[in-house]
């Protein structure tokens, strides 16, 4: 139980850290040049991605304290499909049911989910018998 915890919020926090800086990289805002807005800009949008992300990270607990019993390769391919839906569910929650996927959204959309997945397979997640697979510890 308390693994499943640890690894939803190294995913969690990975992403809600990470994703910003990408979407910064690959996004940039033309209405200003200063490096200072850029950092205000990104302190903002993890508080706010944080916030609107916690109902997305207790299902993501949920379902990883669900697969905890099968193999790793099918932890975390069920952990992949269920991340796809779960990082959708703040956009919707945002913009509506219906977003528009314009080059904006998908640079956001992307951000988060090439993160969480990256973070899904990296990350060690502890099967029952102690077992587990990771890329990095």
């Amino acid at each position: 139980m308390i693994q499943a915890f640890i690894y939803t919020l190294k995913v969690w926090w990975t992403a809600a850290i990470v994703s910003p800086i990408l979407i910064l990289i690959f996004l940039p805002n033309q209405n200003h040049s200063d490096n200072s807005q850029d950092f205000i800009i990104t302190c903002l949008v993890v508080f706010v991605g944080a916030i609107y992300s916690v109902p997305s990270a207790i299902l993501f607990y949920l379902t990883s304290r669900w697969v905890n019993k099968l193999k790793v390769y099918l932890q975390k391919l069920i952990l992949t499909v269920v991340s796809t839906v779960l990082t959708y569910l703040p956009f919707g929650l945002i913009k509506g049911i219906r977003l528009e996927f314009d080059n904006s959204t998908i640079v956001l959309l992307g951000s988060y989910y090439i993160v969480i997945v990256a973070g899904i397979w990296l990350y060690k997640l502890m099967l029952v018998n102690n077992e587990s697979i990771s890329i990095i510890v």
